[in-house]
């Protein structure tokens, strides 16, 4: 089993395989769920909107992180590398529905945030994956994530706080807070 199958497949066995193919299926009709009002930060030209982990359980080796990033800025930019205070290392991830299977890949050239566009890490697609998790994600708290954007071959390391939310949170809704247009799901908990 390679490495990615085994986070894979770890990260089903932590959050319930239906919690990943449903994300899955909302990622690909556009759907999301609001879970709270998102909130934003700016740094440096780029806009942070609804940054937030998924709580895990304890002794839980991953979490999950996602966040909409808009460049306001001229230049292009790409994310390259994340650092977590509560992981060993944390890398820039995509899941993917490959004919019918779930797959994840770390992206090791990360991702383009084109200027006067916006990129967003949500689950069932592009995220955040934090490895060797060294203490537990507790729902409630904010944890401070530093996220190195490259802007015209330069590194910026840019500090984005990101709030901890239940462990089946989903993205905010730019759409104002509907459900969609399947509605609320059971394992949605019904808000956080």
């Amino acid at each position: 089993m390679t490495h990615h199958a085994f986070l894979l497949a770890l990260t089903a066995a932590l959050l319930g395989a239906p919690a990943l193919a449903q994300d899955a299926s909302h990622a690909a009709h556009g759907e999301a769920h609001q879970d709270k009002p998102e909130s934003s930060t700016v740094i440096a030209g780029f806009e942070f909107s609804g940054a937030f982990l998924r709580a895990t359980l304890p002794g839980a080796p991953v979490g999950g992180g996602y966040v909409t990033i808009a460049n306001h800025g001229a230049a292009d930019a790409r994310l390259v590398g994340v650092v977590a205070p509560v992981g060993e290392r944390a890398e820039i991830h995509e899941m993917a529905d490959v004919e019918g299977v779930m797959t994840m890949r770390a992206l090791r050239d990360g991702i383009a945030i084109p200027a006067g566009e916006s990129v967003s890490l949500a689950p069932g697609g592009l995220h955040i994956m934090i490895l060797g998790l060294t203490e537990p994600l507790k729902k409630g708290e904010t944890l401070t994530l530093e996220l190195e954007v490259e802007r015209a071959g330069i590194l910026e390391p840019l500090a984005v706080p990101f709030e901890v939310r239940a462990i089946n949170a989903r993205a905010a809704d730019p759409h104002g807070g509907h459900a969609g247009a399947h509605g609320a799901h059971p394992q949605d908990g019904g808000g956080n």
